[in-house]
């Protein structure tokens, strides 16, 4: 299994970047930067699937963005390239330790942990009361 990160500008680089930091080099990810060039972006894109009969995941930044239909239109052509939008440190981070088994599953698993990684930061501290014991 390969995956395949693309997004509007540095978004894949930088991704790629952090999941390096964390756990060492990542070389079945491999980036493919949007800059403007939709055409230009398929035709990388395409020549990479080109030969290869592994399972190939295609995650881009934003669904319904260019990267992502350019995927999809891959991923109509070619039976092995499956696609999800959105993708995030955390599901990066799931997908590459999670044993690929079938890409059904795979693609469920980090679509609930798209959903689930979202948490919102609450300070929990407790307000401190003033006693009044009447003393002695």
């Amino acid at each position: 299994m390969e995956i395949i990160l693309t997004g509007h500008g540095n978004f894949s680089e930088g991704l790629k970047s952090s999941i390096e930091i964390i756990m060492g080099e990542a070389k079945q990810v491999h980036i493919f930067p949007f800059e403007n060039d939709k055409a230009q972006l398929q035709k990388d894109i395409e020549a990479f699937i080109l030969g290869k009969e592994e399972d190939i995941i295609c995650m881009a930044d934003l669904a319904g963005g260019t990267p992502f239909n350019v995927c999809g239109v891959l991923s109509a052509k070619y039976d092995n390239v499956n696609v999800i939008g959105g993708v995030n440190l955390p599901i990066l981070l799931t997908g590459l330790m999670t044993p690929y088994t079938d890409a059904e599953s795979y693609m469920a698993t980090l679509e609930s942990e798209g959903k689930s990684g979202i948490t919102i930061f609450k300070l929990n501290i407790e307000k401190e009361t003033e006693i009044d014991s009447g003393g002695i």
